[in-house]
């Protein structure tokens, strides 16, 4: 597997991507990538309106350390005259599906900047659309991974992020509907077999 040691050694910028449904360890990968490196200079960026952890990036592995984000903002080209990511080699953006200038603002990280980008976010939402944003930072990177979680139901390959509850589903009243913050409490990680149970229950 990938390690950011490899990117060293050319001293080559590269976007290296993260990307899965809920609950596939997509935070956990990027912090253990964060960790390995320890001699060049580093910065988090989160999503301001993620409130979930209090302005740190935070696995499910509560083995792993939890890391105070650098810089929170709500668009990416927010960061790029902040001291913090001019100073760095190695850029982090996590939950890189709310940031509607993803693609563009990857690409001069790492091809004006000369930056190691490394993205972790989801590929859809829970209606199963693609976030737009992360399938165009897609066909950039030089590094892909892609993870997978357990079916809550049947602990079978899980590749979609559903709803819990069917009356959260506002998509009809709201066209953001998609941007819907929540973890455990609102979301559960299901198979094929068990989210076309969901959706029976919708109907």
């Amino acid at each position: 597997m990938y390690s950011p040691a490899q990117a060293h050694s050319t001293q080559s910028a590269q976007l290296h991507i993260i990307f899965g449904p809920m609950f596939a360890g997509k935070t956990t990968r990027l912090l253990t990538l964060y960790q390995q490196i320890t001699t060049q200079p580093k910065v988090i960026i989160g999503w301001a309106q993620d409130d979930r952890s209090n302005g740190h990036l935070k696995s499910h592995n509560p083995q792993l350390e939890t890391i105070p984000l650098d810089l929170c903002v709500q668009e990416l080209k927010d960061v790029l005259h902040e001291s913090s990511y001019i100073n760095a080699c190695h850029v982090f953006i996590d939950e890189g599906q709310f940031f509607g200038d993803l693609s563009d603002i990857v690409q001069v990280m790492v091809h004006s900047h000369r930056k190691t980008v490394y993205l972790s976010g989801l590929y859809s939402d829970y209606q199963a659309t693609p976030f737009a944003n992360m399938t165009r930072a897609l066909a950039h990177a030089q590094i892909i991974e892609c993870l997978h979680s357990k079916c809550d139901m049947c602990g079978d390959i899980a590749v979609y992020s559903c709803l819990k509850d069917p009356l959260q589903d506002t998509s009809k009243q709201n066209k953001d509907a998609f941007v819907l913050v929540g973890g455990t409490n609102l979301y559960s990680p299901r198979c094929a077999i068990h989210r076309t149970f969901i959706s029976q229950i919708k109907t």
